[in-house]
């Protein structure tokens, strides 16, 4: 457990072990999700990391606008499944999003969900 009482935050990927990663598959196989929405560059490189996919190089900004219509695709024995990096929904999520642009970082969140959405209404 990586938090102690009101702390925020702080999670690191060394807080995540082997065990963790294979646990975090096994629940994969048995639920068969259609997307895995990840939280944040961490959570996103842990997720690529329990299903051996390769580490995608660059900013997370630049990884998240092009991963908009899904190319990271776990393939499982009988299912395909669609990974979305997201920026957090917390404020630091927030003003890290659109860092370099003209729009609000609430505004490219939204743009970054609804094509989680358009996904899902179309597969």
């Amino acid at each position: 457990m990586y938090r102690k009482g009101n702390e925020s935050g702080g999670f690191k990927k060394s807080d995540c072990n082997e065990e963790d990663l294979h646990a975090f598959k096994e629940l994969v196989h048995i639920l068969k999700p259609t997307v895995i929405i990840c939280l944040g560059r961490i959570t996103f490189e842990l997720v690529l990391k329990s299903f051996d996919l390769p580490r995608i190089k660059g900013k997370f900004r630049k990884i998240v606008e092009d991963n908009r219509n899904p190319s990271i695709i776990y393939h499982t024995e009988n299912k395909n499944i669609a990974i979305f990096p997201v920026y957090h929904a917390g404020s630091f999520g927030v003003l890290n999003r659109n860092r370099g642009t003209q729009n609000t970082g609430l505004e490219l969140m939204e743009e970054d969900w609804l094509s989680i959405k358009e996904y899902l209404d179309n597969n």
